[in-house]
């Protein structure tokens, strides 16, 4: 029988190293290839690199854009806040930057429209030192845009340092502002509007030192609850108040709130209408005058003791009308603290005086 040859094994073959396939191109492929960026070397590597570059454009791109919308809102912001102060400011500076700016440009003073939240203050405190500042930081921290003091109290006390000769002859200086040019000058820097009460022709000094001044009935001066009056057809008598105005004026007071016009049985020319058109005739625009209608807020309750916010209300809606360049003038026993709000919640210019 014949034998079967066996096949050559592999290992065996003289040509098991021979290459049979074609030639091999490229390099050989390593494991960590896939984990190396692209660099072009291969297409895998390519479009690896490419799609990281994408994503990284795509990251800055989202980056620049949160940094100017960023921006932008802090603009935003700034600018709001800006025009918020500028708008606070504005509001509340509005009369003294007004009536000092118009003042200034020689405008009819007697045309604007004065909107102040004034708080009374006693002349002696327009010192221009340590008493100021407090009346100041007083005006700012209670919300007020305004000072008034009283140039010519209603008794007939002249309430700052007057070279007036007729002044000086009656005495009538007393407890005055011993720097009201200065005071007037600081209270404008601070955006606050110094008002003068000038009480016209009630007055019980100048009468009493120079009797041809006084109203009378004949030869019998007249008194009304025992309040003396000048005689408002007596040239000397209207000089007097006038010159009064005058002096204020010289020293940086641009507005004045004239009390005491009206005299008892309503002589001629008495009356804020008559005096404020000649004193506005003479005095030409350079001062804005106006008419202090007084108001008194009782406020308490005798029987419980204590505020009495119902009738606080009563009162405050029971205000008469105002005619043009009228301001009312609150005189009451309350703190400043408790009224203001009730009439800043129905008014935009007063005058609150609290008394003793």
């Amino acid at each position: 029988m014949k034998k079967k040859q066996s096949k050559p094994r592999f290992y065996n073959r003289q040509d098991r190293n021979s290459h049979w396939t074609e030639p091999e191109t490229g390099r050989p492929i390593d494991f960590a290839d896939k984990y190396l960026p692209g660099d072009g070397g291969s297409e895998y590597g390519a479009a690896r690199q490419k799609r990281g570059n994408s994503e990284a454009a795509k990251k800055q791109r989202q980056k620049v854009r949160r940094r100017v919308l960023a921006a932008f809102l802090a603009v935003v912001l700034l600018c709001v806040g800006y025009i918020g102060a500028d708008v606070f400011i504005i509001r509340h500076a509005e009369p003294a930057r007004r009536a000092l700016e118009a003042s200034q440009s020689s405008a009819n003073l007697n045309e604007l429209v004065i909107t102040a939240k004034s708080l009374k203050a006693e002349s002696l405190s327009l010192d221009g030192a340590v008493m100021l500042s407090s009346v100041i930081d007083e005006a700012i921290s209670g919300g007020y845009t305004s000072v008034t003091f009283d140039a010519k109290r209603p008794d007939g006390t002249v309430g700052y340092e007057s070279d007036l000769a007729l002044v000086d002859t009656f005495g009538a200086v007393s407890s005055p502002a011993a720097a009201l040019k200065e005071s007037a000058e600081t209270l404008q820097e601070n955006d606050i509007l110094p008002i003068a009460r000038v009480s016209c022709w009630a007055d019980n000094i100048a009468p009493a030192a120079m009797p041809e001044l006084a109203l009378k009935n004949g030869d019998t001066p007249v008194t009304d609850g025992g309040t003396a009056y000048l005689d408002p057809n007596n040239e000397n008598a209207y000089n007097y108040i006038k010159n009064i105005i005058q002096e204020c004026s010289a020293n940086g007071i641009t507005v004045f709130l004239l009390t005491g016009c009206d005299v008892p049985g309503g002589a001629e020319g008495s009356g804020f209408e008559a005096l404020s058109t000649r004193l506005s005739e003479e005095l030409g625009t350079s001062v804005k005058l106006l008419h202090e209608v007084d108001v008194t807020v009782t406020g308490w309750s005798a029987a419980d003791n204590a505020v009495n916010y119902k009738g606080v209300q009563a009162e405050l809606a029971a205000l008469p009308s105002l005619g043009d360049n009228e301001i009312y003038y609150f005189s009451t026993a309350l703190s400043p603290e408790v009224l203001k709000p009730y009439l800043d919640a129905k008014l935009e210019t007063y005058i609150l005086s609290q008394e003793t």
